[in-house]
């Protein structure tokens, strides 16, 4: 019998400044969304944001973003930058937005 490998491939996704302050002002986040917001933010070299996490944690992050934007769960003000943050992530599915 084959040996899997259980551990997953890191991705690593730019998102900007504003992005990650929508990202974090978002309540309710299955637990691997709020994971990778809380422990997945990194800043490169020149200052850029990032997020550094596994496909099941931006699976959920996706999900979640698709329900706030969807439902209109933030403030309309944010809404634009939350949808921009998802097509950085997720441009396959973000597209439902049109």
């Amino acid at each position: 019998m084959e040996n899997e490998d259980n551990e997953s491939e890191i991705i690593r996704v730019s998102i900007s400044k504003a992005g990650m302050q929508a990202l974090n002002q978002i309540r309710g986040l299955h637990e691997k969304a709020q994971y990778l917001l809380i422990c997945g933010e990194r800043r490169d070299a020149n200052g850029n944001f990032y997020l550094e996490g596994t496909e099941e944690e931006f699976d959920e992050l996706s999900d979640d973003l698709t329900e706030e934007i969807m439902y209109g769960l933030s403030p309309k003000s944010r809404l634009p930058t939350l949808r921009a943050a998802h097509r950085r992530m997720d441009p396959e599915n973000a597209e439902i937005y049109g």
